[in-house]
């Protein structure tokens, strides 16, 4: 009986999910629960649809959109992570160097602290320049 009830039709996939989370997200405000009950009914409608076809090109074209946020979400929690590891790493060689910026280049540069007055040469565009550490 079952398996006859669903025999032709779509059914349940990841946009159906995400669909019913966000709708049952909208229930508790104000006003929202009419959206939320536009989405419960469109996930209805996606399970039963007997348009397969049309149901796999809004799965695909959600897929692209999510795999672009996610990648976007990823490189962002690796830049938070790349910015913390370096300043973890500068406060602890803070004692033993001088963290300085190239005059034109704007490069940071880490110099040995207490040696006095020193000529720099910065690595990436050859600038040279006196600094006191």
């Amino acid at each position: 009986m079952k398996a006859d009830f669903l025999k032709g039709r779509y059914g349940i996939d990841t946009l159906t999910f995400v669909l019913l989370f966000v709708a049952v997200m909208f229930v508790k405000f104000d006003y929202l629960w009419v959206l939320s009950i536009a989405l419960l009914l469109y996930c209805i409608f996606r399970t039963f649809s007997q348009n397969r076809e049309s149901r796999l090109k809004e799965l695909q074209y959600f897929n692209k959109i999510f795999s672009k946020i996610t990648r976007f979400i990823m490189q962002a929690v690796w830049k938070l992570k790349v910015k913390y590891s370096n300043y973890k790493m500068r406060s602890i060689q803070k004692k033993q160097f001088a963290f300085i910026k190239c005059p034109s280049c704007k490069k940071t540069l880490r110099l040995p602290k207490g040696k006095g007055k020193l000529q720099v040469t910065c690595p990436v565009c050859k600038t040279e320049f006196f600094k006191k550490t």
